[in-house]
C-alpha cells in the first residue's frame, strides 16, 4: 500500500518521540566538567602548595556551579564537600570540617576521602560524620577484579554478560605529586596533611602529630576599640595642702591657696586610688605569626583641675606598642590567646584623695575642719609592660582584656591600667 504524506506523518512523530522524551545525560549534569576542573586545580595546585584559602575559594566556586540537581551529579557535590572538609581541617577548623563531611555523606553515602590526602585524624573525623573511609578502595578493588579474603573464600566471581558493549572506563584524576606518600613514605611538603612514615599505624599517627605544622593563614591588620581605667599609687604625705608635697588641693575646681594650720591634720594616706579613664582606638600590624606592632590614640577624661601657674590637664593619649602572642598560629585560630605587650607613649594619669585642714587654732579647737580634694598629677610620658588575653569568637575577631603597669615621667608616678576592648582582623 502506498502511503500518502498525510498517512505517514503520525508514524514519524511516534518514531521521534523517544528522542524527545529521554533526557540527555549531559543535560542532567551540565556543570560536572567545569566543577571537576575547579576541584582538580584547588587540590592538585593550591592545596598541595598549602595555599588553603585559594583552594577553598575554588571549591566554593565549584559548589556554586552545582547549586541545582540538574547542574551536577550528587557524587560531584559530595566530593566537593569532602575536599572542603579536608581544607577546613588544615585551617584548624575541625567543627566546620565535620559539617562538610556530614554534608558529603548526605549527598552521596558512598563518598570517601582521597586516601593520598588523608591522615588518621581525618579518617576518624570522616567516620564520625557517617562516612565510609575506605569505600573508594573497595570500589577500586571491585572494578579491577581484585578480591579480598572473604570474596576468595566464597569462590570465583560470576562472569558478566557475554554480549553488549563494555562500560567505558572512568577517567582517573590527575596524579598528585604526593600520591601514596602516606603509604610509601615518599617525599612531600613538610607538615603537609597525609605526609607520614609508613612503619605501621601507630607510628603513622605519632608522626602526624609530631610533624611541624605550617603557619595557617591569618589576618595582617587588626583594628581595636577599648576602654581603659587607671589606678594611681599615691604616697602618704603630711601637710599635703601646704605645698611642696606633690599634691594640690581643690574645692571642686577652686584652688586652695591658703596656708592651713601646721601639724593639724592635713595628712593624706597613701594607697591605690582610681584615677583617669580613657577611650582608645588602635591599629596593629602582624609582622609574623606571633608578633604585632601598632599604636593607640585616645581621649582621656577624669583629670585634675589646674592650679595657678601649673599645666592644664592634657586629654590626649598617644602610644606605640609591640606584642608577642604565645602558641602556634595564635592569630589564625578561635579560642583563648595570650600575649605580652610593651609600650611607650604620651599620657597623663591623675588621681585624688580627701584631705582635711584647719584654717586656724581656733578652728582646730572648735573642730571646724575644711574638706578638700588633694590631687596628684603624673606624666606626660610613660612606659608600660602588660599581659593580655583575647577570646577570639572567630579567627578574625574577639574581645580583649589587658592588665599593665605604667611608669610615668618626668612627673613620676606608678599606675596600673586595665583595658577591655574588641578587636577585628581585616
Amino acid at each position: 500500500m502506498r502511503l500518502t504524506p498525510r498517512s505517514w506523518w503520525p508514524l514519524a512523530v511516534l518514531g521521534a518521540a523517544p528522542v524527545l522524551v529521554v533526557p540527555s545525560p549531559a543535560a542532567a549534569a551540565a556543570n560536572d566538567a567545569a566543577a571537576s576542573k575547579l576541584r582538580q586545580d584547588a587540590i592538585y595546585q593550591d592545596y598541595l602548595a598549602t595555599r588553603f584559602d585559594d583552594a577553598q575559594a575554588k571549591l566554593l566556586k565549584a559548589l556554586a556551579l552545582c547549586a541545582g540537581a540538574p547542574d551536577c551529579t550528587a557524587t560531584t557535590r559530595a566530593h566537593l564537600h569532602c575536599d572542603l572538609g579536608v581544607i577546613d581541617f588544615a585551617l584548624q577548623r575541625p567543627d566546620d570540617a565535620r559539617a562538610e563531611f556530614a554534608e558529603a555523606v548526605k549527598q552521596d553515602p558512598g563518598v570517601a576521602l582521597d586516601h593520598d590526602l588523608s591522615t588518621p585524624a581525618l579518617e576518624r573525623a570522616f567516620a564520625a560524620a557517617g562516612g565510609r573511609p575506605y569505600a573508594a578502595e573497595a570500589a577500586h578493588a571491585s572494578a579491577t577484579g581484585v578480591k579480598d579474603a572473604d570474596a576468595q573464600a566464597e569462590g570465583p566471581v560470576a562472569p558478566g554478560p557475554a554480549e553488549g558493549p563494555s562500560a567505558p572506563e572512568a577517567p582517573s584524576a590527575p596524579e598528585a605529586p604526593t600520591e601514596n606518600a602516606e603509604r610509601q613514605g615518599t617525599d612531600c611538603p613538610p607538615g603537609f596533611p597525609g605526609c607520614a612514615a609508613s612503619d605501621g599505624p601507630e607510628k603513622d599517627e605519632e608522626s602526624d602529630e609530631a610533624q611541624a605544622r605550617p603557619d595557617a593563614p591569618f589576618k595582617r591588620s587588626w583594628v581595636s576599640v577599648a576602654f581603659q581605667a587607671e589606678a594611681l599609687l599615691l604616697p602618704t604625705a603630711s601637710n599635703a595642702c601646704s605645698g611642696g608635697s606633690g599634691y594640690a588641693c581643690f574645692n571642686g575646681s577652686t584652688y586652695y591657696a591658703a596656708k592651713p594650720l601646721a601639724g593639724a591634720d592635713d595628712v593624706v594616706d597613701g594607697g591605690i586610688r582610681i584615677g583617669t579613664k580613657r577611650l582608645l582606638l588602635g591599629y596593629d600590624r602582624a609582622i609574623g605569626a606571633n608578633f604585632t606592632v601598632g599604636g593607640r590614640i585616645g581621649f582621656v577624661f577624669g583629670g585634675g583641675p589646674t592650679r595657678p601657674g601649673g599645666r592644664s590637664f592634657d586629654p590626649v593619649h598617644l602610644e606605640g606598642r609591640a606584642s608577642y602572642w604565645f602558641g602556634h598560629d595564635p592569630l589564625a585560630r578561635a579560642g583563648l590567646r595570650l600575649n605580652v605587650t610593651a609600650a611607650l607613649g604620651l599620657a597623663e594619669v591623675d588621681a585624688t584623695v580627701p584631705a582635711d585642714v584647719f584654717a586656724s587654732s581656733a578652728a582646730y579647737q572648735a573642730g571646724q575642719s575644711q574638706n578638700y580634694d588633694a590631687w596628684r598629677k603624673t606624666g606626660l610620658g610613660f612606659g608600660s609592660l602588660g599581659l593580655g588575653a583575647m577570646f577570639a569568637f572567630t579567627p578574625d575577631s574577639g574581645i580583649v582584656l589587658e592588665a599593665k603597669g605604667l611608669e610615668m615621667f618626668p612627673t613620676t608616678g606608678t599606675a596600673l591600667g586595665v583595658q577591655l576592648g574588641y578587636v577585628i582582623g581585616r
